[in-house]
C-alpha cells in the first residue's frame, strides 16, 4: 500500500510540473534510481513515465522541462557509456513527440568522449575513440531506430580501467 501512495504522490508532482512556466527555476527531474526504490519500483517510474507523457502532450513549455533527462557527471569511460546509452533508452521511451529534444539536451549535457585525455594511455584511447561513432549516432538517431546506437555502444572496447583525471 505505501508504494501506491508514493506512485500516486510521484504523479501529481510530476503533473503539478507542467503547469509551471518555462521560467519558473524549477529543477529539471532525473529519473530514479530502481535499487533504491526496492519493492513497487516499476509502478513509481511507471507513474513518472506516464506523468511525463501528459506533460508532452500539454505542450512545449511543459515538455521542456518535465521530459528532461540529464545524465549524471561520468568518472570514467565505463560510466560514460553508461549515462549515454542512459539518455538514449530514457529518451526513447517518451516516444517520437519527446525523442529529438530530450536526446539532444541529454548528449549535449553529456558530451562527446573526452579522448584527447588519454593520449598517453593507449588502451583507453582506443577504447575512446571506440565510443566515438556511438555519440554520432546519437545525433541522429530517430526514436524508432535506437537499436543501431546501441550496436555502436556494444561494439566499444577496453572501457574498464579508464578513469577521468
Amino acid at each position: 500500500m505505501p508504494v501506491r501512495v508514493a506512485a500516486l504522490e510521484t504523479l501529481a508532482f510530476a503533473l503539478s510540473l507542467c503547469s509551471l512556466p518555462p521560467a519558473s527555476g524549477h529543477r529539471m527531474l532525473r529519473h530514479p534510481d530502481h535499487q533504491q526504490l526496492g519493492d513497487g519500483a516499476n509502478e513509481v517510474v511507471a507513474a513518472i513515465v506516464q506523468a511525463r507523457r501528459l506533460c508532452a502532450v500539454q505542450g512545449s513549455e511543459a515538455n521542456s522541462t518535465a521530459t528532461r533527462h540529464l545524465p549524471l557527471k561520468p568518472d570514467s569511460l565505463a560510466e560514460w557509456k553508461d549515462e549515454a546509452q542512459g539518455c538514449l533508452t530514457w529518451c526513447a521511451s517518451l516516444g517520437d513527440t519527446c525523442f529529438r529534444g530530450c536526446l539532444d539536451d541529454c548528449s549535449q549535457a553529456l558530451g562527446p568522449p573526452p579522448c584527447a585525455g588519454f593520449a598517453m594511455q593507449k588502451s583507453c584511447f582506443d577504447g575512446c575513440n571506440s565510443l566515438v561513432p556511438a555519440f554520432d549516432c546519437l545525433q541522429n538517431v530517430t526514436a524508432n531506430n535506437t537499436h543501431t546506437c546501441h550496436l555502436h555502444f556494444d561494439a566499444a572496447l577496453n572501457l574498464t580501467g579508464c578513469p577521468f583525471r
